[in-house]
């Protein structure tokens, strides 16, 4: 019996949540078709992870229907992971921590 509970037609989370709400602000609109509603959630997503640099670079969508869950994991890749253009590693004790008193 701890928490809330509210109905709201949608809501964000999450460190990309403002992101993503301006987008769900703009288009969002009752009795959405399915493909329209998983573009919605997908540029919502794409918002956050093109504003946040540790949201990663995938979106996952998971539809849930009356009796049924469907996952599309990924459902689109945003941006691919680079390759290291140097050696980043360092010999021992390179990086010294020194403690002030």
């Amino acid at each position: 019996p701890h928490g809330t509970t509210d109905k709201l037609p949608y809501v964000t989370m999450g460190s990309v949540s403002l992101a993503a709400m301006s987008v769900f602000e703009d288009r969002y609109k009752l009795n959405m078709e399915e493909e329209e509603a998983k573009a919605l959630v997908c540029d919502a997503i794409k918002a956050g992870i093109i504003n946040d640099l540790g949201s990663g670079s995938n979106v996952d969508i998971t539809v849930i229907r009356k009796g049924e869950v469907e996952v599309f994991r990924p459902y689109q890749v945003v941006c691919q992971k680079s390759q290291r253009q140097g050696d980043y590693t360092f010999p021992p004790r390179h990086n010294r921590c020194y403690q002030y008193h």
